[in-house]
């Protein structure tokens, strides 16, 4: 089991290390390739060694370890980060990461989903491989195969997902808002609030960055006295990428009223692929999926469109995408009425600021 978690997530810490807050899509790449070519490597390694009674338990046990441990690895990788054991919930995140569906959505957040992935399926198939003939479990020709396999899948993911934005990035209308210089970047912002939104809530129901004493629709600048006041690290950075968000709205909710919002979250997800987009949306869609607004540019463009970044409660996933301004209106209105139905003390009005 030690073997498999070392092998796995040792490049990961040390990628985590060295990027810091500046991970990004290409630290996720080189994840996707290493982190599977890595285990490949230890168990060419390892078939190497004529002494080694247990071959059988190699794969099966080398996998349970990359899951067991994935909570402490991705855990000390967000130290770096600002997040993690930097953090008086980091050690939260250990347990939880022992859970395999916890484990996927951290490793999600922690760029390592697709490696994670592919790596249990080279063990599943080694391990298959050595019930039926195991004196080829740990050939060089099994593992050489499999590692062309990951190559070529990932290549190819990469060269799809490129394919599938840029067309999605074709239809939707530039926003002069997010082209301003020294404007901070959407992504940048998302990551931000997911920052806040995982520490301020470590348990559901799940809850955004509340400011007393304003409306339910303020300017997102006005998050950055909150953010640069916070214990943790990770949001003190942060302050800054809010200080520079002038054009945009933010979603200035209590956290009992996300709370009830939480309770009437759709049970319908995106596809991994849909959730990670950026393209034109509607107001039918985000109903479907039960995704709400939480930061939008404050102005529409001249095509009458808003990028807006929402949220999932379902899937906790932060979403860009381009909204029609009337479509924007319907759903803040939806969320009104849902709240005003379910918490009649709650008179708040979600009028965008346009």
């Amino acid at each position: 089991m030690v073997f498999g978690a070392i092998l796995f997530w040792t490049p990961d810490v040390i990628l985590h290390a060295i990027a810091g807050n500046k991970f990004s899509r290409n630290h996720v790449l080189i994840l996707t390739y290493i982190l599977p070519l890595t285990v490949l490597a230890g168990l060419l390694v390892v078939g190497r060694m004529r002494n080694i009674e247990t071959g059988k338990l190699i794969a099966p046990f080398g996998l349970l370890g990359i899951w067991f441990f994935g909570g402490v690895a991705m855990a000390a990788s967000a130290t770096f980060s600002g997040g993690g054991f930097a953090t008086p919930e980091g050690w939260k995140g250990v347990a939880l990461g022992a859970v395999p569906p916890f484990t996927l959505m951290m490793a999600t957040y922690d760029g390592s989903l697709f490696a994670l992935l592919l790596t249990t399926l080279c063990l599943l198939t080694v391990w298959l491989v050595g019930a039926v003939r195991p004196k080829l479990m740990l050939h060089v020709g099994v593992i050489s195969v499999l590692a062309v396999l990951v190559i070529l899948i990932t290549g190819i993911s990469q060269v799809a997902v490129a394919s599938v934005a840029r067309r999605l990035g074709e239809q939707v209308p530039p926003v002069s808002a997010t082209q301003k210089e020294g404007e901070a970047k959407l992504e940048d912002i998302a990551y931000a609030l997911k920052g806040a939104y995982h520490e301020g809530s470590p348990n559901h129901p799940p809850y955004l960055p509340h400011i007393p004493g304003l409306p339910a629709v303020t300017a997102l600048t006005n998050l950055q006295p909150l953010f640069a006041k916070a214990q943790s690290a990770f949001l003190q950075q942060q302050a800054a990428v809010l200080q520079r968000s002038s054009s945009y709205c933010y979603c200035n909710l209590k956290p009992e009223i996300w709370s009830e919002l939480y309770k009437h979250r759709s049970a319908e997800q995106r596809s991994f692929l849909g959730a990670l987009t950026f393209g034109q949306t509607s107001y039918a869609e985000l109903k479907r999926f039960g995704e709400y607004p939480v930061v939008w540019t404050s102005r529409p463009d001249a095509s009458n469109q808003v990028i807006v970044i929402t949220i999932s409660l379902t899937s906790d996933i932060f979403r860009p995408c381009a909204l029609s301004s009337e479509d924007l209106d319907k759903v803040l209105d939806d969320m009104q009425s849902l709240i005003r139905r379910e918490m009649p003390g709650e008179s708040l009005s979600l009028t965008n600021l346009h």
